[in-house]
Formats: structure tokens, sequence, C-alpha cells
């Protein structure tokens, strides 16, 4: 399916630059969280912006962070106010990033496709750099209908496919779960209903381990899924 106006309109990209508010702002801190380790700015790039959530936030909050898309109506789109551009920067540049974030992209690729994306990600890695994805958690079947939302969803991610993934594209797996709920950001409320139902997700997950004897790559109970990969040490 190719990217059109009615799929924009669709998505919700056709709304003015002016709407966007930090309604996600304490989902992104907490996704950040990953990128703790690194002292100072880290350099980050986003692949696949869509509509700039991830990276207005960026800029809200004097984070250093560009973005690459392959649909070049959302590059035109907000190349005025954010440091984006299409997906060539990707074998253009010669920068070097710490953090590179994937937020619900690799699902519209297909296995080889995904493949060559982080391989071109992996080139732009700093040394001790990570590149952070997010899709639809094909190990769930509450990830079913998250995966049959969009025509444009092509993968189904499970355990399995990650862990072949991480070694056709020789990457370290340094974190696999379910997605993240805010328990550091955001209001007070929200923090402790996020907590309560991580650890109900904890809970049910060791449950069905024990029924299913196999422990999941990803929680059985999470729409999505979040994996961090490092450079190989090899």
């Amino acid at each position: 399916m190719k990217f059109n106006s009615r799929y924009s309109e669709w998505k919700g990209w056709d709304e003015s630059t002016s709407k966007k508010d930090g309604t996600l702002d304490p989902y992104f801190f907490e996704l950040l969280n990953f990128s703790s380790k690194f002292p100072g700015r880290p350099k980050i790039l986003e692949i696949g912006f869509g509509d700039a959530d991830f990276l207005l936030f960026c800029q809200r909050n004097g984070i250093d962070a560009k973005g690459v898309e392959v649909n070049q109506t959302q590059v035109e789109k907000w190349q005025k106010r954010l440091s984006v551009y299409n997906l060539s920067f990707l074998d253009e540049t010669f920068e070097r990033y710490d953090v590179i974030i994937l937020i619900d992209v690799l699902e519209h690729l297909s296995l080889d496709n995904g493949c060559d994306l982080l391989l071109r990600a992996k080139r732009v890695l700093s040394k001790d750099g990570v590149i952070l994805c997010r899709f639809p958690n094909g190990d769930s079947p509450f990830g079913i209908s998250n995966f049959n939302s969009d025509p444009t969803h092509v993968t189904f991610y499970g355990g399995g496919l990650i862990n072949l993934v991480s070694h056709q594209c020789d990457l370290n797996l340094l974190y696999s779960d379910g997605d993240i709920y805010p328990v550091r950001f955001g209001p007070i409320y929200k923090r402790f209903a996020n907590l309560f139902f991580l650890f109900l997700r904890k809970v049910l997950d060791v449950f069905f381990s024990l029924f299913l004897k196999k422990k999941p790559v990803f929680s059985y109970f999470s729409c999505n899924a979040i994996v961090v990969f490092s450079r190989s040490n090899g």
C-alpha cells in the first residue's frame, strides 16, 4: 500500500503542527530511561518519525534529536521546524548516534527489509549505542488487533523472529519485554495505576510460563513489545 493523502488523513497526520501537546511526554521520558547510561546529552536519531510526536517531545525538553522518514510528505511538513530528513540520510551521514529509536516501524517492512533497515541503523550507531524498537507483540493475543489495525503492517514479530533478526544483523539483544508504562513520570495516580498493572502483568506471565513451560521473550499480556539492541562484541 502506497502512502497518499487519505492514508495520512486516516492516521491523523494532516492535523496542524500547532495542535501537538505533551500528552505522550511521560511515556517518552520512560522510554529514554534506556539511554540513561549516556552522560550529558546523548545524540538521538528516530527512524520513521511519522507525525513527529517523539521529535517534538525532544525539542520541548532540549534533547538533541534528528529524524528520518520514508514518507516525503511528512518530511516536508516538519522540515522547517525540526531536523528531519528522508531515508537516504542513513547512508549519507557521517554522524554517530547514541540512541536510535524505531517506534512502530519494523512491522511495516518485510523481514528482509527490516533487517536491512537495522543494518543501516547499525552503521550510524555509536560504539556503545543502543537501538530501541517498539512493534505489535506477536507473542500475545492482545497484539493481534494492534497488528491488524493498519493495512500497511507486513511482519508480525514474536520472540523467535526477533532472536533471528538479532542473529542476522549481528546485534546483541539487551532487553525484551512488553510495552512500558510510565512509573517515574506523569500524574501520580497514573503512575500508581501503571505500577499495579505491571505487577499484575508480571504475575500472570509467571503463571503462564509455568503452565506453558516456556519463559516469554515478551509479555503475554501486552499489545506492544519493546526490544533494545546493541552492537555485537564479536
